[in-house]
């Protein structure tokens, strides 16, 4: 995983497992999250904006990051107080390591419903000692073991599942009844220039198996249900809300505005402008 502000650097980084900041100017990035992780905020704040929400996390709150296409996050000082927060990332390699020797009476229904991407977590003294002694390292400016890294990691997500056992099915969506949904992920996600590999690699998946799933589910190919979709916003947005073309082509996903009028009247037998010119 690689969290970037501006140009600012971590003061701390090992393995992109444990990443740490700690800077005064505000800065806002769009960050992709390829791996699960715990946050916490030492000092200042936090602020995560996801699916339209806005989660703020300040000094000593601690929040699950899922892997998510994309999260807006600004850091800021607050009652004086630098920007200071860490990232205790959960690698897949890890988690399938976790899986596979974790107790699985610890694991909630396949039927269970997936905890939201971005969650803050309860008050926990676990997960605040967990953090204070990560701290130690990052003042000390010193790399950790692997071994310790491990053994952390182990830590958070157990404190995890302890505060709810749904959090499994985010943390292990690499097991069969637990891959993420992919027409529920495209329906998020249809506005994103996404690369076969990007749909497979966020809905956990390999090429073969995103192409052989989704073949269950529609009779289109994964870039042409994106193309349709979006077609499908922009005639709404110009058949009913009267929208000219030029205000939203960009926003749906269409590099330009003759590619999109072209697979536009492909779709509908009518260019924007004809369809819009009804309208009026």
């Amino acid at each position: 995983m690689s969290v970037h502000y501006g140009h600012q650097d971590p003061i701390l980084n090992y393995s992109d497992i444990l990443i740490s900041y700690r800077f005064r100017a505000d800065e806002v990035c769009r960050h992709t999250m390829t791996d699960h992780a715990l946050v916490y905020v030492y000092s200042g704040m936090l602020t995560v904006k996801s699916n339209g929400k806005i989660l703020k996390i300040a000094a000593g709150d601690a929040a699950f990051l899922g892997r998510n296409y994309k999260l807006e996050m600004s850091a800021s000082s607050s009652d004086g107080a630098e920007f200071n927060g860490v990232f205790l990332v959960f690698t897949r390699q890890f988690l399938v390591r976790y899986h596979h020797q974790m107790d699985q009476s610890d694991l909630p229904s396949a039927k269970g419903k997936r905890m939201p991407s971005v969650v803050k977590l309860s008050d926990d003294l676990h997960i605040k000692s967990l953090f204070q002694a990560l701290n130690t390292f990052i003042e000390g400016r010193q790399i950790p073991t692997s071994q310790y890294m491990e053994l952390k990691q182990v830590e958070g997500v157990e404190r995890l599942i302890a505060q709810n056992n749904r959090f499994c099915i985010n943390l292990f969506d690499f097991v069969g009844d637990w891959k993420i949904d992919i027409l529920e992920f495209l329906e998020q996600n249809y506005t994103e220039d996404l690369s076969l590999s990007q749909i497979a690699f966020f809905t956990c998946r390999s090429l073969a198996g995103l192409k052989r799933d989704f073949a269950k589910v529609s009779d289109l190919s994964p870039q042409r249900w994106l193309t349709k979709r979006r077609l499908q916003e922009a005639h709404k947005l110009i058949a009913i809300e009267k929208q000219s073309p030029k205000s939203f082509y960009l926003k749906l996903g269409f590099k330009s505005l003759s590619h999109f009028s072209t697979a536009f009247k492909k779709e509908y037998g009518a260019s924007p402008s004809e369809l819009l010119s009804k309208m009026e």
